[in-house]
């Protein structure tokens, strides 16, 4: 082997080495490439998942205060039925005392009226304990007064001079 093709080998040697060694550089570059890639690549999944969660989060929030906005109306409402069951309860009292304000007043009356018969304990029991009236076997004080003032017209009609179409206040009834 003379100088010449040792110095071949050795260059041929030097040449596949920095081959090998080229190879190997690029392949690590080329890994680290790769890493960064999905580096880059899991950075943008994690941010995207962040934004997905805070997205939700604000959907979370707003349908809780959705909740409690309606829990408040419901509350509302339940303080305003309350109010209304009072109101309704002072009305039906009010409504009551009034009732009985008028049946003793026409009760005084009764006392009061001479042509009025003794039919007060017959009324007095078509009354509850709580003043209300029962319509059983009981004529309205209207039909009452028609029927007085029929028998007055009766008694005014029997005389000569009396004519039914002479008072235009009367209505003839007979």
């Amino acid at each position: 082997m003379d100088a010449t093709t040792l110095t071949w080998v050795i260059i041929g040697i030097i040449v596949v080495l920095l081959i090998i060694g080229l190879i190997i550089f690029l392949g690590r570059k080329r890994q680290q490439a790769h890493v960064q890639e999905k580096r880059r690549e899991d950075h943008e999944r994690a941010n995207q998942i962040r934004e997905e969660a805070h997205a939700k989060d604000l959907e979370a929030r707003e349908r809780e205060a959705h909740a409690t906005r309606a829990s408040a109306e419901a509350q509302q409402a339940e303080v305003d039925a309350e109010r209304k069951r009072q109101e309704a309860e002072q009305r039906q009292a009010d409504a009551q005392g009034l009732r009985r304000e008028t049946d003793e007043r026409a009760r005084q009356a009764d006392e009061i009226d001479p042509e009025v018969t003794d039919d007060r304990s017959h009324r007095d029991h078509n009354r509850g304990n709580d003043g209300e009236h029962r319509d059983h076997n009981r004529r309205d004080d209207t039909e009452t007064r028609n029927d007085a003032e029929y028998r007055d017209d009766r008694v005014h009609s029997d005389g000569p001079d009396h004519r039914d179409d002479a008072d235009p206040g009367r209505s003839g009834r007979h």
